[in-house]
């Protein structure tokens, strides 16, 4: 299952810092984005321009499984960062070849 996280401050992030200036809980945050990338759950992954959130693509079992990823984050531990996280209907998927012809009504029917 594809799965989008949106990744944001948390309670412990500090104000009028970007994801830079957050501490030591952001390289433990790439460490462990840099192993999930190479396990193949995390497909793409990366900070806004802002600095001030980011994104996340993931290939899990189901949300559970999005769920626990997110709390096994370091900088989640740390409250540092939060996710949110939504399964994703691919209707264009390059990663894995899928280019739907139909409606989006069409993908949401599917997935039922």
């Amino acid at each position: 299952m594809r799965v989008v996280a949106r990744i944001t401050p948390g309670p412990s992030w500090l104000p009028g810092h970007d994801v830079w200036g957050q501490g030591p809980a952001v390289p433990a945050h790439l460490a462990y984005m840099r192993d999930r990338y190479d396990d193949g759950s995390l497909l793409v992954g990366g900070p806004l321009h802002s600095g001030m959130a980011g994104i996340a693509l993931l290939e899990v079992a189901d949300l559970d499984a999005a769920h626990a990823f997110a709390a096994a984050d370091p900088a989640v531990a740390a409250e540092v960062l939060t996710y949110e996280v939504a399964e994703v209907l691919p209707y264009f998927d390059a990663l894995s070849g899928v280019r739907s012809g139909g409606t989006a009504r069409d993908v949401g029917a599917d997935a039922s």
